[in-house]
């Protein structure tokens, strides 16, 4: 029986050997044909085109990920049916975005989902980003990429710093002077920004083919929680073309939501509005989906999208510290519905504040 049990684990050990080899030669396989690929395209692509053609090839390749994604109806029952049974803590699919009444109603940001928050210019879209970005930090333990192409991430830092510490991002921009009392909350607030899975990019790349590889390298070595840009009208399309700024921007559009399936994360992307808006009066000011600027296909890609409105940037008679989250779209589930806000214009935050309301859209 010694015997036996030697020569058992002499095959094992042979086994192993040959899988070994077996998985280092389909390797070697798949990297000569995306080799392949990548030098017949090389001459009839646009370098930055060819570069994620590039990268994408390559990653599949030493990732494994190059079988068709198929799933059978019996399979995907199976599926549905341990997820609609799974126990969820928090009752969410997704991620938590820090703000109860808006994860009530997508259930959290989903990987793979596309979520634009469109607003003019001065209302706080921004803030907004970063707040979801710093919320899903620290809600999912996963690292943030937060790619900046309006502000440094100097800025980014001080908006952080008052918003977490509670002091005026004023006074911490002049230095102080501060209490002692406020140089506690001042290291408390550094020591929990320092605790969170964030990285600030203020100098991305200009394209979303761009972003995306840097995602992707990204993503390789630890999961991502999301990936955020501020915003999308900054970036720029590929190449030199001329089919106009619509379609340049419907493209973006396009290549965030493939951004998102790939990396298997939430995508959380700002949008300007059209300046048509500023033409209409009283409650048609009102933010919709047909005001979303060079829109093209931006509304139909996501899967989630959100109007902050705040009337005072419009209306000298309107509450300063008021504020509507409204809930343009959701394919999960309900749209049309507003999340009421305060805007705390000193700290640089937004805070939920009371009961949703339901509007119909004009």
């Amino acid at each position: 029986t010694i015997s036996t049990v030697a020569g058992f684990a002499d095959v094992s050990t042979e086994l192993h050997t040959y899988v070994d080899v077996i998985g280092k030669r389909a390797l070697r396989r798949r990297v000569l044909r995306a080799s392949t690929l990548i030098t017949q395209k090389s001459n009839e692509m646009p370098a930055e085109e060819l570069a994620e053609l590039a990268q994408r090839e390559i990653y599949a390749a030493c990732t494994q990920d190059h079988t068709p994604h198929t799933t059978t109806a019996s399979e995907l029952a199976e599926k549905l049916r341990s997820e609609a049974f799974a126990v969820r803590a928090d009752g969410l699919v997704g991620v938590s975005t820090g703000f109860k009444q808006l994860d009530d109603i997508t259930t959290g940001f989903s990987p793979g989902q596309l979520i634009v928050v469109g607003a003019r210019p001065g209302v706080g879209k921004s803030v907004l980003l970063l707040q979801l970005a710093r919320n899903i930090a620290s809600a999912s333990k996963h690292l943030v990429l937060l790619y900046s192409y309006e502000m440094s991430a100097s800025e980014i830092g001080f908006r952080l710093l008052a918003e977490v510490s509670g002091i005026p991002m004023s006074s911490l921009m002049r230095g102080g002077p501060f209490t002692g009392s406020q140089q506690k909350r001042i290291n408390s607030a550094v020591d929990q920004i320092s605790a969170l899975p964030l990285v600030i990019n203020d100098n991305p790349p200009p394209t979303v083919t761009g972003l995306r590889a840097d995602a992707r390298r990204v993503s390789r070595a630890q999961p991502l929680g999301a990936v955020v840009v501020d915003y999308l009208q900054l970036m720029r399309g590929e190449g030199s073309r001329n089919d106009g700024r619509v379609q340049e921007v419907s493209e973006m559009s396009r290549e965030l939501k493939l951004t998102a399936k790939e990396l298997h994360t939430p995508v959380i992307a700002a949008s300007q509005l059209n300046r048509q808006i500023e033409n209409r009066q009283g409650d048609r000011r009102r933010p919709q989906l047909s005001d979303l600027r060079e829109s093209g296909s931006v509304e139909q890609d996501s899967n989630v999208v959100l109007f902050l409105d705040r009337p005072a940037t419009y209306d000298p008679g309107a509450p300063v510290d008021q504020a509507t989250l409204i809930v343009g779209k959701n394919r999960q589930g309900r749209s049309g519905v507003d999340i009421p806000l305060r805007w705390f214009g000193e700290t640089v935050h937004f805070e939920e504040e009371k009961p949703l309301n339901t509007y119909t859209e004009f």
